[in-house]
This record gives structure tokens, sequence and C-alpha cells, in this order.
């Protein structure tokens, strides 16, 4: 019998085999990362948005804030897949000079899902801490 070198076929498909689960799972890796990478950018706009928004009321008169709309837009919002912005003006103190403000940034992430994000702030006719 003849010494003979190399790899069987059996063996040769085997490690391709192996090699094309190695080569699939890192494309998939890849592709998870991205998504998650892409969704956490969304999240930092919108927290960027929010902030945005809540600063530009704070240093806004008072009587101004309760005659604002039900949406805002900024730079931020706008470079949001589908990204919207909306602010609800609340009573909850039941005076006539503070209000809960809350802005939500609500847009579309990765695959269609419906994402959004909220902040809430108090707006006052002379400061929340005016004596």
């Amino acid at each position: 019998m003849m010494n003979q070198k190399g790899h069987t076929l059996v063996e040769t498909m085997a490690a391709s085999a192996i090699g094309a689960m190695v080569i699939a799972s890192i494309a998939t890796s890849m592709n998870v990362g991205t998504t998650i990478a892409k969704n956490n950018h969304a999240r930092l706009l919108a927290s960027s948005a929010l902030m945005q928004q809540v600063e530009t009321l704070r240093s806004t008169d008072f009587d101004t804030v309760l005659a604002l709309g039900n949406t805002f837009t900024n730079t931020q919002v706008t470079s949001l897949p589908g990204g919207s912005g909306t602010l609800a003006i609340a009573n909850d103190f039941n005076s006539t000079d503070i209000r809960k403000v809350t802005a939500t940034v609500s847009w579309t992430a990765d695959g269609g899902r419906p994402m959004s994000s909220s902040i809430t702030t108090l707006i006052s006719r002379k400061g929340l801490n005016a004596k």
C-alpha cells in the first residue's frame, strides 16, 4: 500500500462547512452590531433634541410657552427617520403660575419599530426658585 498524503473529500467538506459557519456568524454579529449602533445613535439624537427643547422652553417667556402649539422641531428631530416632536402642557397644580411640560420625540427605528423618548419639566411664571 502506498503512503498517500493529503486530505480526503470528507475532511475538505467538513472544513469548508466549519469555515462557512464561522463566516456566517461573523456577518450576523456585524449586522446586529450595526443595528444596535444605529438605534443608539437615534436615542442620542432624541435625547439631544429633548434637552435642547427644554432649554428653549426655560428661556422663553411664560405666557409665550402657554401659547405654544403641541409640536416642535429642531435639527436633531428632523434627522431622525420619521422624527417628530410633541409638547404637552398641563396644569397639574391648579395654578396660573406653574405648568408641567412634557416634550416627546418619536421616530422609526430600524425594522420599522416605533420608538419614543420623553422628558418632563416644570415651567413657572416667576421661576421655580422665586421667593
